[in-house]
């Protein structure tokens, strides 16, 4: 083989690498913001496309996931692997969202966070349970009514 032909593709193989782990844009923001009625709003799981079930998101995973402000708010609760958030949308009703099964907990009550700030963790951790997916469930409220999840989701399969 050429060295022309190695550096080639090289060149494209570290493009495709770095598009995908390090400059690619989440495609599930803007959804996320259209949804939420926010200017600055996020996926609570980078890269994660979550199932529905009821008016719950749920994420599965068997890795270590950051789980990320939603919204910008404040930290209103914090503790036994949940954590509530609260702020205010475009509408300006107020707006709540909670997390179950988060594996750590990187925020304190009180603290006020921006959407795509990192504010915990869930997923595979140092427990004999690292094989088995784990599994984080979010739930919205707007002017204390429950945000359902888009139709287009996947029904959660287990219950």
């Amino acid at each position: 083989m050429s060295i022309c032909f190695l550096a080639g593709a090289l060149i494209v193989y570290g493009g495709l690498w770095m598009s995908r782990n390090v400059f690619t844009p989440d495609p599930t923001t803007n959804s996320f913001k259209t949804r939420l009625g926010v200017d600055n709003g996020t996926n609570p799981v980078a890269y994660h496309l979550p199932w529905r079930d009821g008016n719950t998101l749920v994420y599965r995973t068997q890795d270590l996931e950051d789980v990320r402000a939603a919204i910008d708010g404040q930290i209103t609760t914090a503790q036994n692997q949940v954590m509530i958030l609260s702020g205010t949308g475009n509408t300006g009703l107020p707006m709540v969202v909670t997390y179950r099964g988060l594996s750590s907990i990187k925020s304190k009550v009180s603290e006020v966070v921006r959407a795509g700030e990192i504010i915990g963790t869930f997923g595979a951790n140092s427990t004999p349970r690292a094989m088995e997916q784990e599994v984080l469930k979010v739930e919205v409220t707007i002017g204390n009514k429950p945000l359902p999840p888009p139709e287009g989701l996947r029904q959660w399969p287990y219950r």
